[in-house]
């Protein structure tokens, strides 16, 4: 049986749970369920989280009621680094241009 209880969006619970439960029972070639799933529908299983991932981080891109960006999407280093990848690449319409480019400094940092 499996429980999982994510705070946030659904988009969030439902990446969290490809990306950390299926991807690694399917897509990694010494799981024992590897060999049971073919190499397209693996590719779209992916192509499906890499989607979920970038939809979940849009969200939390989007300012909250308190006029601060929603950081709730940010679960882990990786999260954080989509985040500031994000902020650098595709900054907000009318964003702050010290912001942005404090974005793309940490950005930067980071890669």
């Amino acid at each position: 049986v499996l429980v999982r209880h994510v705070q946030g969006s659904p988009l969030v619970g439902l990446h969290s749970l490809l990306h950390n439960v299926y991807s690694p029972l399917l897509c990694d070639e010494a799981s024992p369920w590897f060999s049971r799933l073919d190499s397209k529908s693996r590719g779209l299983m992916l192509q499906v989280e890499s989607a979920l991932s970038s939809a979940a981080h849009g969200a939390a891109l989007k300012l909250g009621d308190g006029g601060e960006q929603d950081l709730s999407n940010i679960l882990t280093p990786a999260d954080e680094c989509r985040h500031w990848e994000v902020l650098a690449n595709r900054p907000a319409y009318g964003a702050d241009p010290a912001a942005v480019v404090r974005a793309q400094e940490v950005w930067q940092a980071l890669e």
